[in-house]
C-alpha cells in the first residue's frame, strides 16, 4: 500500500499519465528511489532518482527505439545541467553558468 502511494505521488510530481505508460520503482540500499518508466512497446522511456520527494542524481531519457535523447544532472530537485542528443549534435544547457553549448557528438 505504501509503495502504491509513493508511486502515485511520484507520478503526480512528474506530471505523467499513468494510463500511457508502465512504471517500476525500486528502493536502493541508501534509501534513494529509482523510478523507471516505459513506453507501451516495453522500451525504457526514462530513469530518474529521488530522495524523498526531491529529484537527485542523473536522469536519463530515451526515445522509443532505446536511443539516449537527454540526460539531466539534478540537484535539490532542479536540473543544473541538461544534455540533449539529436542528429549527431549534443546541446548542453548549464543553468549554473547560464550557458548553452552545442557540439558534434
Amino acid at each position: 500500500m505504501i509503495m502504491k502511494k509513493l508511486l502515485f505521488t511520484l507520478t503526480l510530481l512528474l506530471g505523467l499519465n499513468l494510463s500511457a505508460q508502465d512504471q517500476k520503482a525500486y528502493q536502493l540500499e541508501d534509501g534513494t528511489i529509482r523510478l523507471e518508466q516505459f513506453y507501451s512497446n516495453g522500451q525504457i522511456q526514462q530513469v530518474s532518482y529521488y530522495w524523498g520527494k526531491v529529484g537527485i542524481g542523473t536522469w536519463l531519457k530515451y526515445d522509443e527505439q532505446g536511443n539516449l535523447i537527454a540526460k539531466a544532472e539534478m540537484r535539490n530537485g532542479r536540473p543544473v545541467r541538461i544534455f540533449r542528443y539529436e542528429n549527431g549534435i549534443v546541446t548542453i544547457i548549464d543553468r549554473n553558468k547560464r550557458s548553452i553549448t552545442q557540439m558534434k557528438d
